[in-house]
């Protein structure tokens, strides 16, 4: 936090403990530090995977997968069924209430794009874009009434989802959203004719566009 605490940069993004437990959270007096001297500090929330080092996981997921797990990754890494209910109540809640406890600003949501992993002959890009925007809502309607303040949601790698989700959803998703990070932007392969559109409609729509520097301390 004192290495934060040193750059010029008004947006931190940070995990809510060092390692994913209670033991090394960051307690709440280090997260208003960090916004009396000027700062912009979210919380990190997957919305892709689950790990199992987080403060949330219990033990018998590993043996017996609640309904919104779907397959291990890695070690440490769970592929999410976003939109089934258990995750809402079981991950997200919990998980809100210490970003709020701790005193943070809002949420930085991780790999919002993963709904487009979700869509076969049976369940439509249309389906799942609408049931991740309406999970963001949620999000973030859940925080904002416990704050004073508007509670801040900023989107990583879901740039796709401000062009794939219908109405009136779209509407509802582009009043709420603050910001946009999109990795690997100028990659080799990448259609940056299209990104370009979607890059301008947000700028259009008075959202910030961030590039992200990851830090490791």
């Amino acid at each position: 936090i004192n290495d934060i605490l040193e750059h010029p940069y008004n947006l931190v993004v940070l995990n809510i403990s060092k390692d994913g437990s209670d033991e090394t959270k960051y307690n709440a007096e280090k997260i208003k530090e960090l916004k009396q001297n000027g700062k912009y500090v979210l919380a990190l929330l997957d919305l892709d995977e689950i790990q199992s080092y987080q403060f949330y996981w219990q033990e018998d997921w590993s043996i017996d997968h609640p309904k919104f797990i779907a397959d291990q990754v890695s070690s440490q890494d769970f592929k999410l069924k976003f939109w089934k209910d258990g995750f809402k109540k079981r991950v997200i809640r919990r998980y809100l209430n210490r970003v709020l406890e701790q005193g943070f600003d809002g949420v930085y949501l991780l790999n919002v794009d993963g709904y487009r992993d979700w869509t076969d002959e049976n369940t439509s890009i249309t389906k799942r874009s609408r049931q991740m925007a309406r999970l963001i809502q949620k999000i973030y309607k859940y925080g904002n009434k416990r704050v004073s303040r508007d509670f801040l949601v900023c989107i990583q790698n879901g740039l796709y989802l401000t062009q794939e989700a219908p109405e009136p959803w779209l509407s509802k998703f582009m009043t709420f959203t603050k910001g946009y990070s999109y990795d690997s932007t100028f990659y080799h392969g990448q259609d940056l004719s299209y990104l370009n559109q979607i890059l301008v409609f947000l700028n259009n729509n008075g959202k910030k566009i961030f590039t992200i520097f990851y830090y490791n301390f």
